[in-house]
């Protein structure tokens, strides 16, 4: 394991948690986030999401078909973000991943300023045909994101933060662009089905390749799932304070597997209620995030 198998929350050496493909993972015993071991350089990364993302059979190949299966957690993260919304301010909202434009759709039914940034090529056009103002660009293009001067009073993502090469960068990059008690809500795959169950794939000294778990583990494009622990971590140092931890709701796929997801969030919502942030089956939680001070 090189440079790269420190935990990208805390900074622990990690331990070897499985092969998935012909990528390896590995697990924080401090935090309990998951990583991958050899991080891909953002060159590559940045490549593949230009061209490709939209057709890898990783993620929705459609807005339909989006919109079929993850309207229920789009609901979820719009709720969120707009009950820490000040009526009396202008504030705008700017979304890192627009994807196909189905959450910034519920912003615009209820003329809520609006801005996102996509890195993908075919999702920036499918997003302005809905008549969202899309940018194409990625993370790191938010500091000199055009905003025409309004102020940024949210920050929201969905499935964006598992695929950060350096998380903590871009997080603080967030953190500096929140105009005075803005937030973050952040919605994606943690790390606690994977660590819990990736072991059992080594058991007897076999190199078992692990399952995807729902997608979660995914190189090269899911590089970092944290933990809410891990999450913290992060977020203190870039100067922010996690306020609320909830399980996220699960998507709906149109086979059988519907039926594995919402079982899934049943265990994870009765969990979640009798132990906290600490049940570690859950498959994705949302985070919301204010700054200190």
């Amino acid at each position: 394991m090189g440079e790269e198998s420190n935990c990208q929350a805390c900074a622990t050496r990690l331990a070897d948690l499985g092969r998935r493909a012909d990528a390896r993972y590995g697990v924080c015993p401090r935090c309990g986030s998951v990583q991958l071991l050899d991080i891909p350089d953002e060159e590559s990364l940045s490549a593949l999401y230009k061209d490709s993302y939209h057709s890898d059979g990783h993620y929705h190949e459609s807005a339909d078909e989006h919109r079929a299966t993850r309207a229920r957690v789009c609901q979820q993260v719009f709720s969120l973000v707009v009950q820490g919304r000040n009526a009396n301010e202008e504030g705008l909202v700017v979304e890192l991943g627009a994807g196909w434009g189905n959450l910034g759709r519920l912003f615009l039914d209820q003329k809520i300023p609006y801005k996102g940034i996509e890195p993908n090529t075919v999702m920036v056009q499918a997003a302005r045909e809905l008549g969202l103002d899309v940018a194409q660009g990625s993370v790191s293009d938010l500091t000199g994101l055009d905003t025409g001067g309004a102020p940024v009073q949210s920050i929201v993502s969905m499935a964006v933060f598992e695929h950060l090469a350096e998380p903590e960068r871009e997080l603080l990059r967030m953190a500096n662009r929140l105009s005075s008690g803005g937030r973050i809500v952040l919605q994606c795959p943690t790390a606690g089905i994977p660590r819990v169950l990736g072991p059992v794939f080594k058991l007897g000294g076999r190199d078992r390749e692990l399952p995807g778990f729902f997608g979660s583990l995914a190189p090269p494009w899911h590089v970092f799932l944290p933990s809410p622990q891990g999450l913290r971590i992060l977020a203190e140092r870039c100067a922010l304070r996690v306020t609320q931890v909830v399980p996220s709701l699960s998507g709906r796929a149109s086979d059988a597997r519907r039926f594995l997801q919402g079982g899934n969030e049943l265990v994870a919502r009765v969990g979640h209620a009798a132990f906290g942030e600490s049940w570690p089956l859950s498959m994705a939680h949302v985070f919301v995030l204010e700054q200190l001070g």
